[in-house]
């Protein structure tokens, strides 16, 4: 024991001073780090918020896109009706024009058919032919 305690009195006042200085030196590096990790900490927190603001921007557009496509949607559908409404018009009025043709039938017959029955006056037998003219 006697030899360990020579050596420990005379280098006991430095060895203090040198212990301080170390932990400074370790309570500088680890401000530094805790410095270095606040602003990696902040970079983290805007890039989230960039992330965030980028996904709410994205929802936005999907939402207003599926808007678009109900919309569209009811126009086709609208359009769709309008189609059939006009098909049905227009099958309507084909058959009443069929309808009309068929009921105003021309006599095709030749003239002297139709003088032999007797309804058609000549002229020469018409009262306007005595005129004298």
């Amino acid at each position: 024991m006697s030899s360990i305690l020579p050596r420990l009195r005379g280098t006991g006042g430095h060895r203090a001073a040198d212990k301080i200085r170390e932990l400074q030196a370790d309570i500088a590096k680890l401000l530094n780090w805790q410095l270095a990790a606040q602003d990696y900490f902040a970079v983290l927190q805007a890039d989230r918020a960039d992330v965030y603001a980028a996904w709410q921007w994205a929802e936005d557009k999907a939402a207003r896109a599926e808007d678009i496509v109900a919309l569209q949607e009811v126009q086709l559908e609208d359009c769709d009706r309008q189609i059939a409404d006009l098909k049905e018009r227009l099958r309507v009025a084909c058959l009443a024009d069929s309808a009309a043709s068929t009921t105003q039938e021309i006599d095709a017959r030749t003239i002297q058919a139709r003088f032999a029955e007797g309804p058609v006056v000549s002229l020469h037998h018409s009262p306007l032919a005595d005129s004298g003219t």
